[in-house]
């Protein structure tokens, strides 16, 4: 197995290296975004949405050294990304006339 450890000026420090993210498509899990008890007629759902509805969100990636790594990825807000107009649930964002050419 290979050295772990860094030093860093006089000290050394026991380091872990992330091992290779290959073909392993990161999984996000944040909070609930659907209404699923009003939408579905569900109760149940609204403890579960109360409960999570402010969770931070977390980046979830395997890696080929055997191990799950999860990121703190922070709160998600919508439109947060200067570079489009508006919060989009589809996935196409249209130009604003400024933005034409």
């Amino acid at each position: 197995m290979r050295d772990r450890r860094l030093t860093v000026g006089t000290s050394t420090l026991k380091t872990w290296k992330l091992g290779d993210v290959i073909n392993a498509p990161p999984t996000i899990v944040a909070a609930p975004r659907d209404r699923y008890d009003i939408i579905e007629g569900d109760p149940s759902y609204t403890d579960f949405f109360k409960k999570y509805r402010t969770r931070r969100q977390v980046v979830y990636v395997g890696a080929n050294d055997g191990m799950l790594h999860a990121f703190n990825a922070g709160y998600y807000h919508p439109g947060d990304d200067p570079s489009t107009t508006t919060v989009e649930e589809h996935g196409w964002f249209t130009q604003d006339a400024d933005q034409q050419q």
